[in-house]
């Protein structure tokens, strides 16, 4: 920061009145004068752009002209600590210039004490500005000095400063100026008189005065100079004592005048670094006083005390450490907003009040699955044989599902296929064989009898039926015989008398026309038609009864409409069949006669060829039960088994049937899988071998009929037969006996490793 005093303003604000360029070191602004009043006087900090985050410049003016309005400042300060970049910033014309760069100030003064800077803003010295020198060898004009090495030079100088005397005999001798005291004593003649800064020499009685009347006895005068001037006599009355005579004395006065002007000249010099002044050691005293809440002064007997008052009033500029007890507002406001996934405005806060902030989720944002809990769906689409109307996907987007059978592929039929069904218990939907739902003894053929009047039929797929005359007995037909009508009212079917459509004798001939031979006049008269057909262009006829040979070309519409499965056709158009208004078929949960259709070519009504007839179990299948209609329930029955006590068990390659209890799976198990290790035999006669799974009892064996060991719970029980338990074994691994536990080691055994026994251990 720069080392310079700086002025703080009261909230002085205005605008610039032309463009600022990225590297203008002069600009004006609009006043320089506030309402206080109060003139700008560099130096000073300013804010160009103040409320910008992205154009904001902190700048140090360094000269002000009141008249222009102009600001001058210099290209290194500009861009200071807080601008919105190091460089390349320029300020249109109306930007706001605000006087409230605190940060800058408070720098300042941190700068300044740091570094030592005066109120000119010289620096002292770089680091220490008060030097501690006893002898005050550097001799510096530019630093302080502490009480301490002041006292000890002066005390040191002036002990070194002395007073060299010399007389007629001996001599010199020095005067220690510091400790020493000169006693002028007077000597034959002369009285000395010491009186408050002054010594006073005189003549006693004994010395003869050019005034008045005194006796010498025994005196010698050598050639006396009698002259009332002292110039050319044997005493020299000289200030500064230049001659420095050997033979001649001095006047008082110019004694006095020549100490006076020596010891006035032993002074303490001291400076500010700027300003220097001198203490003089003989009339004057050093002060050193404190400054009313800034500075503090106390002396206790020959140490001063510098310090700081418990309250400071003093302008304050640099950056102080701690926090402020209170403060009004911040100098400059902050703006606070939120930007992301949830946004808010900028509101501005200078801390004189409460921000709130109004934030807004922003357009596709939110992750789901991340960001959100719950369910959701993504997307919907119908699967297979299922349709949707709802779009596949979006929000709020309202689906309906609906079975399409024929989006469903073709297949035949078994019995080991499953139909969906629904639960009358619970309302589920469920999965169910149709070997479950056929019962035993459905129609596996179609087959017209003797005698019928039917051809066709089949085992299998769609049947066809046709009334076929040849399939009929001959006989003698009398009025009292039916005949088969359909009946035009409600299209039924029925049989009527054939005396109430004909009446017998009315007919005297019937002779045989275009076409047809035969006829007669009596009896019963046959008229055939000619097995060639020609003259005919067409037929037309209300009524056709009888059986047609081979297809009508095209036909526009049936005459009599017809409701297949609840739907009316008559030939004109295609129908679209509900599966629902088919009878004894349904969709949803069965009743007793009810069969659920799967394909009409391949499987109808449960008449698909090749149908369970019945269920057997099968010699040596392992199985017992069966039945030939209804519910069929198989079980497991091992006396259904082929003996294999005289095979041999492959155990790599042969398996067991092994049911999991867990899942209720079977699986296949290879022998190798259930037990490990092998047996040269089990050999069924004297000797016994027993695996049970009781609780009590484990391992059994016996030789001869004679129960030999047990081993269950208890451990290894031998008989009253005997026997000898033998063991000799290597335990190669650390052996640990655990809790709760005993354990026998029977010799010779070794142990490499280490035994641990947490429970009970013997050794034999």
């Amino acid at each position: 920061m720069t080392a310079q005093e700086t002025k703080l303003f009261n909230a002085f604000e205005t605008t610039l009145t032309a463009t600022m360029g990225s590297s203008d070191t002069t600009f004006t602004v609009n006043a320089v004068t506030d309402s206080y009043p109060t003139t700008l006087a560099a130096p000073f900090y300013i804010v160009i752009n103040p409320d910008s985050a992205t154009n904001r410049e902190v700048v140090l003016v360094t000269a002000v002209n009141t008249s222009t309005k102009q600001l001058t400042t210099s290209v290194p300060n500009r861009y200071l600590k807080g601008s919105a970049s190091s460089s390349g910033l320029s300020h249109a014309s109306g930007t706001v210039v605000r006087m409230a760069p605190l940060q800058q100030h408070i720098e300042d003064i941190n700068d300044r004490v740091d570094a030592n800077f005066n109120e000119a803003g010289t620096q002292i010295v770089a680091g220490n500005a008060v030097k501690d020198e006893d002898n005050m060898s550097s001799d510096s004009a530019t630093h302080l000095a502490t009480q301490q090495s002041i006292k000890a030079y002066v005390d040191t100088q002036l002990g070194a400063s002395d007073l060299d005397l010399t007389a007629d005999t001996g001599g010199p001798i020095a005067i220690d100026l510091d400790t020493d005291t000169l006693d002028l004593e007077g000597g034959t003649g002369i009285a000395t008189t010491a009186s408050t800064s002054k010594i006073s020499f005189g003549i006693d009685s004994t010395v003869a005065t050019l005034t008045g009347s005194q006796t010498l006895t025994n005196k010698t005068l050598t050639s006396p100079v009698l002259n009332t001037s002292a110039t050319g006599t044997a005493i020299k009355d000289e200030d500064n004592m230049a001659s420095d005579s050997a033979t001649h004395l001095a006047t008082q006065q110019s004694i006095k005048a020549y100490v006076d002007s020596n010891v006035t000249a032993q002074d303490l010099d001291i400076t500010d670094g700027s300003t220097t002044s001198a203490v003089d050691l003989d009339s004057q005293t050093l002060t050193i006083q404190g400054t009313a809440n800034e500075a503090t002064v106390g002396l206790t007997g020959q140490t001063f005390t510098i310090g700081l008052p418990s309250s400071i009033t003093a302008n304050v500029t640099g950056a102080l450490t701690g926090n402020a007890s209170t403060a009004t507002a911040l100098a400059t406001a902050r703006d606070f907003s939120l930007t992301g996934d949830v946004a808010a405005s900028a509101v501005s806060f200078d801390g004189s009040g409460n921000v709130s902030l109004s934030t807004t989720i922003q357009p596709n944002s939110v992750a789901l699955g991340t960001d959100t809990t719950g369910n959701y769906v993504a997307t919907v689409t119908g699967g297979y044989g299922i349709d949707s109307t709802g779009a596949t996907t979006g929000e709020g987007i309202a689906h309906t599902l609906s079975l399409d059978i024929s989006e469903l592929t073709v297949a035949t039929a078994v019995a080991a296929d499953y139909v969906a069904i629904e639960d009358v218990t619970d309302g589920s939907t469920k999965k169910a064989l149709i070997g479950d739902i056929i019962s035993e003894g459905d129609i596996t053929a179609i087959v017209t009898g003797s005698d019928s009047g039917l051809a066709g039929g089949g085992t299998q797929g769609a049947i066809d039926l046709t009334l076929d005359a040849n399939n009929l007995a001959s006989t003698t037909a009398v009025t009292s015989d039916f005949i088969i009508i359909q009946d035009v009212t409600n299209n039924s079917t029925k049989k009527a008398l054939i005396s109430d459509i004909v009446s017998l004798g009315d007919i005297t001939e019937v002779a045989a026309g275009t076409n047809l031979n035969g006829g007669g006049t009596s009896g019963v008269v046959t008229v055939n038609l000619d097995t060639t057909i020609t003259g005919l262009s067409s037929v037309s006829s209300t009524l056709f009864v009888g059986a047609l040979t081979g297809n009508a070309t095209t036909a526009t519409t049936l005459q009599t409409a017809r409701t297949i499965a609840g739907q009316s056709f008559n030939g004109s158009a295609n129908i679209a069949i509900d599966l629902g208004n088919l009878d004894d078929v349904t969709i949803g949960t069965l009743s007793s006669g009810q069969v659920l259709k799967y394909n009409g070519s391949a499987w109808v009504n449960g008449s698909a060829d090749g149908d369970i007839s019945a269920v057997n179990t099968a010699a040596n299948s392992g199985l017992a039960g069966g039945a030939t209609s209804g519910d069929v329930n198989l079980t497991v029955d091992p006396s259904n088994l082929t003996d294999g006590t005289s095979i041999t068990v492959d155990t790599a390659n042969d398996f067991l049937i092994l049911e999991d209890v867990t899942n209720n799976t079977v699986y296949k198990v290879n022998p190798s899988q259930i037990a490990s290790g092998s047996a040269n035999a089990l050999i069924v006669g004297d000797s016994d071998f027993t695996l049970t799974d009781g609780i009590a009892n484990g391992i059994h064996y016996e030789l001869d009929n004679t129960d030999m060991a047990d081993w269950n719970q208890a451990g290894v029980v031998l008989s009253t037969a005997g026997g000898i338990f033998q063991h000799n074994q290597v335990q190669a691994a650390t052996y640990t006996v655990p809790a709760n536990t005993g354990s026998v080691m029977a010799g010779p055994i070794t142990i490499t490793g280490t035994v641990t026994n947490n429970g009970t251990l013997v050794v034999i």
